[in-house]
């Protein structure tokens, strides 16, 4: 299996400054190029991934802020400043360092099934979207799914032991 690194940054502004009819807007450049608006919220949301994702992790969320802004001047030159803004770091978190699986080449759905083998005599149990083997792939549902799909498996292991 692969893994992934996309983080998001969310910029909120005081007002909506571009036409609120967009979803969203692209800016012809290597960095910062699709933002994805919500104009009701005055917000503008843009996903970064690999090499450059992992570049701005090393930043600091103002220096990030300000690159984005200056993207941005280019055809909003009166921009106003951002009221608040978050920027993910999913490569850095000790609980995840990445955010999303992938099916490399080769890999199978027999992959999966190993992945999700429960190991240390059936007392450690697998879950996650790199797990399901037997429903959606990938993201919150299919992590969702082989959650329960462990969960039932640890109930009957258990209620087989006080039968």
């Amino acid at each position: 299996m692969g893994f992934g690194l996309l983080n998001k940054i969310f910029i909120q502004f005081p007002l909506t400054f571009w036409d609120e009819k967009l979803d969203s807007i692209f800016i012809a450049s290597n960095r910062f190029c699709l933002f994805h608006c919500q104009p009701l919220d005055h917000m503008l949301i843009l996903f970064v991934c690999g090499n450059l994702a992992r570049e701005l992790e090393q930043q600091t969320d103002e220096e990030i802020i300000e690159q984005v802004l200056q993207r941005l001047k280019r055809i909003y030159p009166q921009i106003p400043k951002p009221i608040k803004w978050l920027v993910t770091r999913w490569g850095c978190d000790p609980f995840a360092y990445g955010s999303y699986s992938n099916f490399k080449t080769g890999a199978t759905y027999e992959t999966l099934k190993e992945l999700a083998r429960e190991c240390y005599d059936d007392r450690i149990y697998w879950a996650g979207e790199h797990t399901n083997y037997d429903g959606t792939i990938g993201c919150v549902d299919s992590a969702f799914e082989s959650g329960h799909r462990e969960a039932k498996r640890i109930y009957d292991k258990l209620n087989k032991i006080s039968s």
